[in-house]
Formats: C-alpha cells, structure tokens, sequence
C-alpha cells in the first residue's frame, strides 16, 4: 500500500481544524488553570485534541457503516458527558481555590498551614478570596505547599481531560449523522415489490 503524501497532509489538516474548533471553543468558555504558562497549556490542549482526533478518525474510517449509527451515537453522548462533568469539576475546583488578586488569578490549596488555620481562628475569614488577600498574594503563607501543588494536579487533569472528550464528542456526532444518512440514502434507494 503506498502512502500518498497529498492524501496524508488533507487528513491532518481536517483533523487539526477539528482540533482548532475544539479548542477555540474551550478556551472561550474555560480558562486555562492559574498555574504556570496559560499558552503552553492551550498549546498542549491543542495537541491532546489533534492526537486524540486522529485516533477516532481511525476510528472513523474502519466502522463507518449504517450499522454502526447506533454506536457513534453512544459514543457521542458519552463525551459529551465527559466534557461537562470534567468542565463542571473544573469550575468547581476554580470557584473554590482560584482566588483573583491584584488582577492576578492565584491558586490556594485545601489545607492549612498551622500559622494559616491559626489566622482563619483570629481572623474569621474563610473566602479564600480574603485569605489570600490577607496573605499579600502568596498562598503558601496560608496553605500547604503539598495542597497546592495537588490542586494543581487536579486542576490540570480536569482541564486536559475536557480538551479530548469536547474533539471526541464532536467527531462522534458527525461520524453518528454521517452512518444515519447512508441508512437514509439506503432506504431511498429501495423500490417496493411488484405484487
């Protein structure tokens, strides 16, 4: 079998316009994690979303019959599921420990430092808006190092998690509605029986 260029290079650049699509659409509705360089997250979304639109292309390509309808069908409900429970999980995570400080978006943690509980017991403050606030701008004086850094992970994961899952879910529906019109067109083609 050989290999031609020409075909390769307008598979990929279908599958990276998916992946554009998936990611402008992301990056619209949720904001990269307060963690790190906010490009170099976009931009490793981005290649998730191109990998992992490849591999349902061939997916695509090897069952792309009227009879695998239903199948894409579950498929795209199922990332779509995905997307909003890791996009819920993530806002979640956010409204809870993202904190806005001098315009700057900071990362808390969820447990205390023993100076940092001791300050939450005298100054009443629990907000992590305030506590931060009351910190200067550095988290750590409040929370744990060790919780931060785990946020940051779970942060991470939900936000690269959602990438995939939105590139899955919107190559499945068109794989799903690409299968039900062969079915359709199939059905039109049938002449009814002579009696």
């Amino acid at each position: 079998m050989t290999v031609r260029l020409g075909a390769v290079r307008k598979q990929w650049q279908a599958l990276a316009a998916a992946a554009s699509v998936a990611i402008g659409t992301l990056t619209a509705v949720i904001h990269p994690p307060p963690v790190g360089d906010a490009k170099g997250f976009v931009a490793l979304a981005s290649f998730l979303a191109t990998g992992v639109s490849g591999l349902t292309y061939v997916a695509m390509t090897r069952w792309s019959s009227q009879r695998y309808t239903a199948i894409w069908s579950i498929v795209a409900a199922i990332a779509l599921l995905a997307c909003v429970a890791t996009d819920r999980y993530y806002d979640g995570l956010s409204d809870r420990y993202v904190s806005v400080y001098q315009n700057e978006r900071t990362l808390t943690g969820d447990e205390y430092t023993p100076d940092g509980a001791a300050w939450v017991r005298q100054s009443g403050h629990t907000r992590v808006d305030d506590l931060v606030f009351d910190a200067a701008g550095v988290p750590d004086r409040i929370w744990t190092t060790a919780s931060i850094q785990r946020l940051r992970l779970r942060m991470r994961a939900a936000y690269y998690g959602c990438v995939p899952a939105f590139a899955i879910a919107v190559l499945a529906v068109v794989q799903a509605v690409y299968c039900a019109s062969l079915y359709t067109r199939s059905a039109g083609k049938r002449r009814p029986r002579a009696s």
